[in-house]
């Protein structure tokens, strides 16, 4: 570690986030004792629980998803292990950024002080370069102390190098105007970064941006945009090109390293949550994993991805986000278990979950979607797409789910409800939509559903779905060639509705043009709307008319008095 101002007094002292003051020797002391338990626990940091619970250790705050020290021993990296080797352990700071009582801001290590001043980002900086150089094994600093980040006119950003945890349990509040300048954490060409806790108020550029970084480990990332009106918007920007709509790229794999450090990420807009991208280098980034996010206001994403090979997402929960909750692009193979998103002021198109850009083989476990412009988008050649189950409930923009032009995607389940425009829109290769509930409860003429489920593509299965009250146009259309299935769908089918049964007529009754494909193998579902009043049986049967098929009902038992009935026409 080097040393790079003078140090302070000996009786400079810092006040924990449960407001216990401690000395500058005791929170050096924090470092190298006892690590993060104690740093936090402030005078409950006894060994043992303080509410009758589990022993923890050190860490009387365990809960799922801590560390358990054993008997106050860390059994943390036990890959780092050699035999002639014991690395620090993962939970204990290498370096402490703190903030004593006269509102300075320190960053002390195991053995001495590294920085010290007012500059609060600057500060964080100063103990991310003082960790060992060159370093193959991952060092970490801990930021307890609160900030505020002031209006600034050149880019502000803490950058992050290859092998660095960096836990932020405190908070970093950004206070710019102007142009948006700010990020708070940002990674290029770098490896082996993992941020375990992140929590960023007010209005940075991006809470977070990594750009062509591997093996990457975020787990609590809390952004909470405000005040983005004193922001210039990002048109305004003297370097935008109107003529182009844009911005020369951030992403161009050739530009120099400090070229692109110097860029403050142009992508078309500004104020979204978290960004990992793998676009300035030839090959996609890789291994990146995210346990879960709380994004709230972004005037873009809450969370994009672009250009990464094996992605894995806990939970994303994006609040009154212009854009998308989670927004994949070009990903390969990912694995999310819930995307969440609320919307109702978004002028945009954007979805709750989107998939763009050539997105291959992802599975979603949950989608819920509550107002926003769409619920689920899957588009432009993104192929081998799964979700589990939806909850999506007043999409505001042309369908609960889009599907458009792309392969193999299969919806397992779920509701969605009072849409405009069609419950689900699927255009595909292979699409299976299957268990899924699709109704408009709204009054009469506040019912803007088209349709409950509308298909054109090939290969799909459309199966065992109940579209009743689905849509004002129809229920279900489906527009397939031989090899769809559609069966098992209340409320609609390849044909859906009612005749009457006319008594002493042969045949009984005949409703044309149920299908026009000559090689598909139909069957019909019926049901009496009243009871007859006598003996009743009845026999059906396809008819090809030489354009079309017509489903033809003929009496074998007559009750006497005409019966209306209904059918559903599936194809097997």
């Amino acid at each position: 570690m080097s040393d790079n101002t003078p140090p302070q007094t000996e009786q400079a002292e810092r006040t924990n986030r449960t407001g216990s003051a401690i000395p500058r020797r005791g929170a050096l002391g924090l470092i190298g004792a006892a690590g993060l338990g104690a740093a936090f626990s402030g005078a409950a940091s006894a060994s043992g629980s303080t509410s009758g619970g589990p022993e923890t250790g050190n860490q009387p705050w365990y809960k799922w998803d801590a560390d358990v020290d054993a008997c106050d021993n860390g059994l943390y990296d036990l890959n780092s292990l050699e035999v002639d080797h014991t690395y620090t352990g993962a939970r204990e700071p290498d370096v402490i950024v703190w903030q004593d009582d006269d509102g300075t801001y320190h960053a002390d290590g195991t053995d001495d002080y590294v920085a010290s001043g007012d500059d609060y980002l600057g500060i964080i900086q100063a103990a991310v370069d003082s960790l060992t150089e060159d370093r193959t094994t991952k060092e970490r600093v801990l930021v307890t102390a609160d900030g505020t980040v002031e209006a600034t006119d050149e880019l502000e950003q803490v950058v992050l190098p290859s092998y660095t945890v960096v836990d932020v349990p405190a908070t970093i509040h950004v206070e710019d105007e102007g142009q948006s300048l700010v990020i708070p954490f940002r990674g290029l060409a770098e490896e082996e970064i993992e941020i375990p806790r992140l929590n960023v108020t007010g209005n940075p550029r991006f809470g977070l941006v990594l750009q062509n970084c591997d093996n990457v480990r975020l787990g609590h990332i809390n952004v909470q945009f405000e005040n983005l009106d004193v922001l210039d918007p990002y048109q305004d920007h003297p370097n935008f090109d109107p003529d182009n709509d844009d911005f020369p790229p951030s992403h161009e794999p050739d530009r120099p390293r400090d070229e692109q450090l110097a860029d403050p990420v142009h992508v078309g807009e500004i104020n979204e949550g978290i960004r990992v991208s793998g676009r300035s280098r030839e090959g996609d980034a890789t291994d990146i994993l995210l346990e879960s996010a709380y994004i709230e206001n972004a005037n873009h994403h809450a969370v994009e991805f672009y250009d990464i090979d094996r992605v894995q997402i806990g939970r994303v929960l994006g609040n009154e986000m212009q854009g998308c909750g989670l927004i994949l692009n070009g990903i390969t193979d990912a694995t999310v278990d819930s995307v969440i998103g609320r919307n109702p002021s978004s002028s945009t198109a954007y979805a709750t979950f989107r998939c763009a850009n050539d997105c291959e083989n992802a599975t979603i476990g949950n989608v819920l979607s509550r107002d926003a412009p769409r619920g689920i988008h899957i588009t432009s050649g993104s192929d081998d797409i799964t979700v589990g189950n939806v909850n999506i409930i007043g999409a505001r923009n042309n369908a609960g789910i889009a599907i458009d032009g792309v392969e193999n995607i299969t919806i397992g389940g779920g509701l969605i409800k009072n849409t405009d425009g069609e419950g689900v829109r699927a255009w595909g290769n292979t699409v299976t939509i299957t268990n899924l509930r699709v109704v408009d409860e709204r009054d009469e003429d506040e019912r803007n559903q088209t349709h409950g489920i509308e298909f054109t593509g090939s290969n799909g299965r459309i199966v065992n779905n109940d579209v009743r009250d689905g849509g004002t146009v129809a229920d279900l259309h489906i527009d397939v060639d031989d090899e769809t299935v559609v069966r098992g769908n209340i409320g609609g089918g390849l044909a859906a509705g009612t005749t009457t049964l006319e008594s002493d007529a042969e045949p009984a009754a005949r409703v044309e043009g149920v299908s026009d494909d000559w090689a598909g193998s139909l069957s019909a579902r019926t049901h009496l709307q009243d009871e007859p009043p006598g003996q009743y049986a009845l026999d059906h049967r396809f008819e090809w008319t030489g354009e079309e098929w017509d489903l033809v009902f003929e009496w074998e038992a007559d009750p006497g008095s005409n019966l209306e009935l209904e059918y559903v026409v599936d194809r097997l």
